[in-house]
């Protein structure tokens, strides 16, 4: 690929993703982080392309390999927020001109687990 084709794909999901966590880092309590992390790593895991190609289905069915697994709610709407805080990012740096995740919305009926105290 030449370099102006590059450039015209800009960034790719993991560049963006590791510049919003140097960022987040800075800004967040060491025991959100830790909660973070993980899905963190997993969407970069996913997301390996040019961020401008994701698509909100694209999202979804991230989302619905975890409701799949039988993830409770609360880990399937923090994935969410991560990859829509990483989209965000992306809107105000420019590397995208709308969020794919505008839209998604964890499926109904998921499991919810009670901590125990």
């Amino acid at each position: 690929m030449e370099y102006t084709e590059k450039q015209a794909k800009g960034r790719t999901f993991p560049q963006v993703a590791d510049e919003w966590w140097g960022k987040k880092e800075a800004g967040v309590r060491d025991g959100s982080l830790q909660s973070y992390k993980p899905h963190y790593v997993r969407a970069k895991e996913y997301f390996k392309g040019y961020i401008k190609d994701i698509t909100p289905m694209e999202v979804k069915t991230f989302l619905m390999r975890f409701e799949a697994q039988g993830f409770a709610a609360s880990t399937v709407r923090t994935q969410l927020n991560i990859v829509e805080q990483i989209c965000s990012y992306a809107v105000l740096t420019g590397d995208l001109p709308y969020s794919p995740t505008t839209e998604i919305q964890p499926s109904r009926g998921l499991p919810h687990n009670k901590r125990s105290a």
